[in-house]
């Protein structure tokens, strides 16, 4: 899931990661955050709520099932080779 807000992207990370149960890792990026969620869409007003009542307002939010590539290197912590 990605969301995108103005201000601090560390800052939101940091709120969803301790506000939202079901966020298992957060990632700030250039202009919001991305999140590693559990339960995917049901969290979506949760999220949206939890950042704007720590002062972000959501301007942009898509949701994405992560691809196996990236479930491998959330698990193992380790990049695919070619």
């Amino acid at each position: 899931m990605t969301i995108k807000a103005p201000g601090d992207s560390g800052a939101l990370a940091t709120a969803l990661t301790e506000n939202v149960v079901g966020v298992t890792n957060s990632r700030a990026i250039e202009g919001g955050v991305e999140l590693h969620v559990q339960a995917g869409e049901r969290l979506v007003p949760r999220i949206v709520t939890a950042a704007e009542g720590a002062g972000f307002p959501v301007v942009d939010l898509s949701v994405a099932e992560p691809s196996l590539e990236t479930v491998f290197i959330n698990l193992t912590g380790k990049e695919l080779r070619d």
